[in-house]
């Protein structure tokens, strides 16, 4: 998602942050000026305020993806990975990235959808404020890194007996219904950069 992207001394948003990790990444390799992770989860923000405090440049927010409380064209970039399938207005999360990017800003996004509904997801990124610059269908890199981790995540997911098939299910494991869809293909990973006209 960041590679080729501008990030150096960038003002940089990530909507749908979740625990910080991705926000973490960016703010400690690429060298933005600032980075800000935002999600609707007030635990989350909390929990990735208290893993990721000792990274100067990053900082997190409650907001709604789509109601964001910030300004107008107040990002250079903003990032969004997996998080959008569980919004309930894909054209008002994109209309609101849009929004606070700056114009000739970047909008970075990655996630998945059913076969049948990604075409209705990419007319929601076909926004008129910008243009898509690249796609590209990244199903065969996750199930890649699915395989990669999952020895790793069977050892954590044990530990947790009460709810190890849901944390399964969660995870993307061998087996769950996200990992049989992207081998099968009516499960499709895809990744988009747009340019803020």
């Amino acid at each position: 998602m960041a590679r080729g992207l501008p990030l150096n001394g960038a003002r940089v948003l990530e909507i749908g942050c979740g625990r910080g990790g991705g926000a973490r990444y960016v703010a400690r390799y690429f060298q933005p000026s600032e980075v800000l992770g935002v999600d609707f989860s007030a635990p989350a923000t909390e929990l990735a305020r208290r893993l990721n405090s000792d990274t100067a440049n990053l900082s997190f927010a409650v907001s709604d993806a789509e109601h964001l409380d910030l300004p107008d064209a107040s990002f250079d970039i903003v990032l969004n990975v997996e998080s959008s399938h569980c919004y309930g207005n894909m054209d008002k999360f994109v209309a609101e990235a849009v929004r606070v990017l700056k114009p000739g800003g970047w909008f970075g996004w990655a996630d998945m959808r059913s076969k049948a509904t990604m075409a209705a997801t990419e007319k929601s990124l076909a926004h008129p404020g910008m243009r898509l610059e690249r796609s590209e269908d990244i199903s065969a890199d996750v199930v890649r890194a699915l395989d990669a981790a999952y020895a790793r995540k069977q050892n954590r997911i044990a530990s947790v007996w009460l709810v190890r098939r849901f944390m399964a299910e969660f995870a993307g494991t061998k087996g769950s219904l996200l990992y049989r869809g992207l081998m099968s293909g009516e499960v499709v990973y895809k990744s988009g950069r747009f340019r803020k006209l």
